[in-house]
């Protein structure tokens, strides 16, 4: 699985900083693509992390991706009616050692794909992947 993203954070037509990551590694096997606002994106990296690290004691392994992938969708549903503003991607390796990739809309429906174009660029990312995948 390859996932990538820009790292401005900007408001309006103000770019604030040029060197904030929208990417964060979440496992040895899993990344967290999550754009939108940022302090919704930390308080929601936050919980994970927190969530992943009760996970890790209580089981003794890391969260594999299918089950970081549920946990997300679990927290976003739980904030459905104040929802976080933040669009994710997972993406990581399966149980199998297969490439999973799973999308989210803002209050928790989840799906997995063989691959998907963030929430900007789509169309043009679209066309490529379609074309050459």
């Amino acid at each position: 699985a390859v996932i990538g993203c820009d790292t401005r954070l900007s408001e309006g037509y103000s770019i604030l900083s040029r060197d904030v990551t929208k990417v964060r590694k979440m496992t040895s096997k899993t990344l967290l693509g999550c754009v939108g606002f940022h302090g919704d994106v930390l308080t929601l990296t936050k919980t994970l992390e927190a969530r992943m690290k009760q996970y890790k004691h209580t089981h003794g392994k890391d969260m594999s991706c299918e089950a970081l992938a549920q946990m997300l969708s679990s927290n976003l549903y739980y904030r459905r009616f104040f929802p976080y503003w933040v669009y994710n991607i997972v993406a990581g390796i399966d149980n199998e050692g297969k490439g999973a990739v799973y999308s989210y809309d803002p209050v928790g429906s989840y799906q997995r794909e063989s691959y998907r174009a963030g929430v900007q660029h789509q169309p043009s990312y679209s066309r490529y992947l379609t074309t050459n995948l």
